[in-house]
Order: C-alpha cells, then sequence, then structure tokens
C-alpha cells in the first residue's frame, strides 16, 4: 500500500492511495471480506465465503478463486470471494486503475 499526496499525476489527479498486493492476503486496513449465501444478489448461485482459498494474495497479485462443487446427489454449489473497501475506505473523485485477468 502506497499513499502520497504529493505528486501529480494524468490530468492534474494526484495519487492517494494504491494496494500493491505484497503480503500473503489483502490488507485489512483496506480491504473487508465479505460473506453472503447463494442468491444474496440477483438469484447468483454463488456462495460468498471467508475461506482464504478463495481470496489470497500471490507474487503481487490478488487472487479471487471461484469453486465448484458437485456433491454425492448430482448437486452443484459454486462458492467464491468477495472483498470491498466500503467502510474502510472513501473517493469523490479520482482516477481509478486496475490491470485484471479473467
Amino acid at each position: 500500500m502506497q499513499q502520497d499526496n504529493s505528486s501529480a499525476s494524468d490530468n492534474g489527479y494526484k495519487l492517494i492511495w494504491s494496494d500493491e498486493f505484497d503480503g500473503l492476503s489483502p490488507d485489512p486496513l483496506s480491504w473487508r471480506v465479505e460473506t453472503h449465501p447463494a442468491g444474496w444478489m440477483e438469484g447468483d448461485k454463488q456462495e460468498f465465503t471467508d475461506t482464504p482459498y478463495h481470496v489470497y494474495v500471490e507474487n503481487g497479485m490478488l487472487i479471487i478463486k471461484p469453486s465448484k462443487i458437485i456433491s454425492s446427489d448430482g448437486s452443484v454449489k459454486y462458492t467464491s470471494g468477495r472483498i470491498t473497501t466500503y467502510g474502510l475506505r472513501t473517493f469523490k473523485y479520482g482516477k481509478f486503475e486496475a490491470s485484471i485477468k479473467m
């Protein structure tokens, strides 16, 4: 995590926060893991858990890893991780960038 209020960046915006994910898990001062049951948002089929298997940091990258679980009766369950900065980081204006691979 880096804070820099003094250097100007693109179009006059200043970098006020960044996260380089240099630990083993997301920084709990910046990121909160959310848990929700399946169907919580618009009937989605996945359950969001706080299992470290689903949300972790590896080689400076945040990994959010979903799972498909097939039970002995043939039913399928999906689990994944979900993180947010809500309540921990607040921004009114700014430029947001992310490098994402799916």
